[in-house]
């Protein structure tokens, strides 16, 4: 996808000239880096800011208990001209807060529906229908949704997408969730003991790759055959998913990280235009562990 004409912005320097005072720095807080899917997206924002000749600070609030200190301590002590952020612990009173430093911020993976907040995400509640109308066309009727972190924005447009499937696939088909929180380690415990309990599910949709590929891996360690005893599709298309054969929904990673610093210019250049909230196409990857 060409992010540049979907964002209608021309990358130049004009930004950078605008102010003495600026540091020509774009903050960049992630959750976390512990997977492909953050490494993609930073890498990105890395091309983007090193094609308009600007520098990135980046910060990671997982060890956190308060993640809104690092992106004021960040403007408090004048270091960044503006921030990009993907948290899913963002809320509504920290955004504020940003907000009152009256610098250009842009969110990834989060619609804060503001008109000063840019943000840009992916087709999430379009690919989980995907996703899952996908198994329930192939016959699955047995299925085990993993979910993502209760309260992230994307988990929960995603959760929507699954049950909208559902929906509209009608009754005789036997839908069960568990918490995986985006986290392999977690997702493989929560499955663990959903297993113990009610046995092996005939499908497995997990909402991101991360813990799609570690509860591939468990499965495998047991012997069990994948797909043919459970079939197994994942989310975001990380370069790991190709190498094991990994149905998934492909998400335009790298691309989220370039449009995020293109909008942040943009505000940069405009801040007294409205935000924009850009949203990114998915596409399903059919591979191995679903069948079909």
């Amino acid at each position: 996808m060409d992010v540049i004409k979907k964002l209608g912005y021309t990358p130049n320097a004009a930004a950078r000239n605008l102010s003495r005072s600026k540091t020509d720095t774009i903050g960049v807080v992630f959750h976390q880096m512990s997977s492909g899917f953050f490494a993609q997206v930073m890498a990105g924002i890395d091309k983007a800011a090193r094609e308009n000749r600007y520098h990135i600070l980046c910060a990671f609030t997982h060890l956190e208990a308060e993640p809104g200190k690092t992106c004021t301590s960040m403007f408090d002590e004048m270091r960044i001209d503006g921030m990009i952020i993907l948290d899913p612990a963002l809320n509504k009173p920290l955004l504020n807060d940003l907000k009152s430093y009256r610098k250009p911020i842009v969110l990834i993976q989060c619609d804060s529906h503001d008109r000063d907040i840019s943000s840009i995400n992916v087709q999430n509640r379009r690919g989980a229908h995907a996703a899952v109308a996908h198994l329930l066309n192939l016959g699955y009727k047995d299925l085990l949704v993993v979910r993502g972190p209760a309260g992230a924005q994307d988990a929960q447009l995603r959760l929507e997408g699954c049950e909208q499937a559902l929906k509209e696939k009608g009754p005789g088909v036997t839908c069960r969730y568990i918490d995986g929180h985006y986290d392999p380690q977690d997702a493989v415990e929560a499955f663990r003991k959903y297993r113990a309990k009610h046995g092996l599910p005939r499908a497995l949709f997990a909402l991101n790759d991360a813990m799609a590929l570690a509860i591939l891996k468990d499965l495998r360690t047991d012997g069990v055959k994948v797909p043919e005893q459970v079939a197994i599709v994942g989310f975001d298309g990380v370069d790991s998913a190709d190498y094991v054969g990994l149905t998934t929904i492909e998400t335009p990673m790298t691309a989220l990280g370039e449009g995020a610093v293109r909008l942040f210019l943009k505000r940069l250049e405009a801040p007294d235009q409205p935000a924009e909230h850009i949203q990114l196409e998915t596409r399903l990857v059919v591979r191995n562990t679903c069948g079909g």
